[in-house]
């Protein structure tokens, strides 16, 4: 793993959002974090250049999973990104289906080593 690959952690639970990153760092990845999707379009503005993938909570209040996709899509359309929900898998977010290249998803309660999987494939993915 390079070592300046960073993660933007998106999430509006600030206790999920803090266990993500420490799963993240543990696995050797930087982290940025972002409480909800316009915190998120202001992060990725300032460290669009040093972020290499997204994780992505779908279910937050103000501006959702899905228009934040769609917002970080406008800027990177080929930006890595692990949709995280409770949910069942979204078919289609915004043209981009989880599973696809470049496009994971994980179901809610899930481990370090399927997250880190998952980021692991969808960043190969889209060198």
């Amino acid at each position: 793993m390079d070592a300046k690959e960073t993660i933007l952690v998106i999430n509006d639970d600030d206790a999920v959002r803090r266990g993500l990153v420490r799963l993240l760092a543990g696995a050797g990845f930087e982290t940025l974090e972002a409480k909800d999707g316009s915190e998120a379009i202001h992060v990725f503005a300032e460290h669009s250049k040093t972020i290499t993938a997204v994780t992505l909570d779908m279910e937050m209040p103000t501006t959702n999973g899905r228009a934040t996709l769609a917002m970080l899509s406008q800027f990177a359309p080929d930006l890595p990104i692990v949709v995280a929900t409770a949910y069942e898998k979204p078919d289609d977010l915004i043209g981009r289906k989880p599973g696809e290249r470049g496009v994971g998803y994980l179901q809610k309660p899930f481990s370090a080593a399927e997250l880190n999987a998952e980021l692991r494939r969808v960043i190969d993915e889209m060198k």
